[in-house]
């Protein structure tokens, strides 16, 4: 049963379109195996704040006391970095489907559970009305924005919620991000450049602070270890088409090896921090 249960990609090594309640269904049903495997994306997490706390020493401006706002909170762990180094007056944090392990966390001031993009479908919690917050000084992502299909419109929405002189962080992945998984036939999301990803932030009203490329490649001893790495990772979250059996030994055969007859999988991080003007 493992052909039928681990393979989500769909053969063809097309771009598809982001179906945001299959995304919510697939990292709900691995949110307790992620921090297992988001080595990654842990280290993503660590660079953006590098990044981010450089960028305000720069400026001289104040790191505690703020009011932040988190998007693609995911299971939490670059939540607790953004708490440790900045701790902030108030901190809110977003995604499709927030974890439980979340709601424990007394330092988290605000769960706003629902899509980034249309803050009208947030949800209620507890009882309570969640407004989105206004007047912040910093809304961040770690290696979450790649799931948003219309990011010039995220950046608009975003603008009015800012304070003067907010900043945005944020980690998403560059074109070549899964390279491997696209040779092979998988499915890919739309990556963006560098310059697309300033263009969009200008015509938002932001000016862009610092950015920084990266490359971090993992290897495995097969290409069905690749995928159930994906699997653990909820990156899987784009076709919802199961592959049969045939389907999968294809895939499997067409995954390259590098020189040293390994199976790699890169990733392609991009860490930017812009600023309101």
């Amino acid at each position: 049963m493992l052909t039928i249960c681990l393979m989500y990609f769909l053969v063809g090594g097309t771009s598809l379109p982001i179906d945001t309640q299959l995304l919510k269904q697939r990292f709900g049903k691995s949110w307790q195996s992620y921090d297992e495997h988001a080595s990654v994306q842990k280290t993503m997490a660590q660079n953006l704040l590098d990044l981010l706390l450089t960028s305000m020493a720069s400026l001289a401006l104040k790191t505690h006391g703020l009011k932040v706002l988190e998007l693609g909170c995911g299971t939490g762990f670059y939540t607790q970095l953004v708490q440790q180094a900045l701790q902030p007056a108030f901190l809110a944090v977003n995604d499709l489907l927030i974890p439980p392990n979340l709601y424990s966390l007394a330092y988290i001031s605000q769960f706003l559970e629902g899509d980034a993009s249309n803050f009208e479908s947030y949800q209620t919690l507890r009882g309570q009305a969640n407004p989105v917050p206004e007047g912040l000084d910093l809304i961040t992502a770690n290696a979450a924005l790649q799931w948003v299909e219309d990011l010039p419109r995220l950046f608009g929405v975003l603008m009015p919620l800012f304070s003067k002189n907010g900043l945005v962080a944020f980690s998403t992945f560059l074109p070549g991000n899964f390279e491997q998984v696209r040779i092979a036939g998988g499915p890919s999301l739309c990556y963006y450049d560098l310059e697309q990803h300033r263009l969009w932030l200008e015509q938002a009203g932001f000016r862009l602070l610092a950015h920084k490329k990266d490359s971090i490649t993992l290897y495995f001893d097969s290409a069905r270890e690749v995928l159930v790495h994906c699997k653990a990772c909820g990156v899987n979250a784009i076709e919802s088409r199961l592959l049969g059996r045939q389907e999968l030994k294809k895939w499997c055969a067409a995954y390259p090896k590098d020189q040293h007859d390994r199976y790699a999988l890169c990733y392609s991080p991009l860490y930017l921090v812009a600023q309101r003007i």
